[in-house]
């Protein structure tokens, strides 16, 4: 994806969409896709500035519920010519952490920050912290076609139901049998105002002809 132009006052922290206008853009990711940050410092006169020779920067993302928890995003080191005032943060907007935290959910907004040191001195300088939204999209890459032609169905009821070869040859007492087990199976129950007719067996209640819900031990 495009690279995100990010302002940062060098000695507030401040952040700003361009040089000379503010608040900060806000910032957006999707979930296994690059972010790229190009990050300009400016000074209180507004001006671009590079900094000291030496400087060495970061981006560090976390989720707001968990700022003491376990780093979510991380870029450890930036990409910076000599000579220019940009600085660019890269990472892969995707981990383990993200992908626990963002589920199913349409979107997870972290909690991100750049943080910077500058040769010569003790702690090192941050920015004012900004929302990353990270958007949870539908493509995977692994998608496979809907199921049309019902072979989830079959695969469930594969499993679950007995069943009986087409070209089994059936003696007159077997199929005797058979007919006694299916009416065993299938229960019929009236309801409690006595409107309709339940038809169930241990696996589950069949509703009309179409839905089957697997209710398990369900006490009918």
């Amino acid at each position: 994806m495009k690279a995100i132009p990010l302002f940062i006052n060098a000695g507030t922290g401040e952040l700003r969409r361009t040089l000379t206008q503010g608040p900060a853009p806000r910032i957006a990711a999707i979930l296994g896709t690059t972010l790229e940050l190009t990050n300009t410092f400016f000074d209180d006169e507004d001006a671009a500035i590079e900094l000291d020779e030496g400087s060495t920067g970061r981006l560090v993302c976390r989720s707001p519920n968990g700022l003491d928890a376990e780093t979510v995003l991380l870029d450890s080191a930036w990409d910076h010519t000599s000579g220019q005032t940009t600085y660019s943060l890269k990472t892969l907007a995707d981990s383990e952490q993200l992908r626990y935290l963002i589920k199913s959910k349409p979107e997870f907004i972290l909690s991100a920050q750049v943080e910077f040191t500058v040769p010569g001195e003790d702690a090192p300088r941050k920015s004012l912290p900004f929302d990353l939204v990270i958007i949870n999209g539908p493509a995977r890459g692994d998608e496979g076609a809907p199921d049309v032609n019902g072979s989830v169905q079959s695969a469930w009821l594969t499993e679950r139901a007995p069943r009986i070869d087409i070209d089994a040859v059936l003696t007159s007492m077997e199929r005797t049998q058979l007919l006694t087990n299916i009416g065993n199976v299938l229960q019929q129950r009236l309801s409690d105002d006595g409107s309709y007719v339940h038809f169930y067996n241990a696996a589950g209640i069949y509703k009309g002809s179409a839905t089957l819900l697997d209710l398990g031990q369900a006490n009918l």
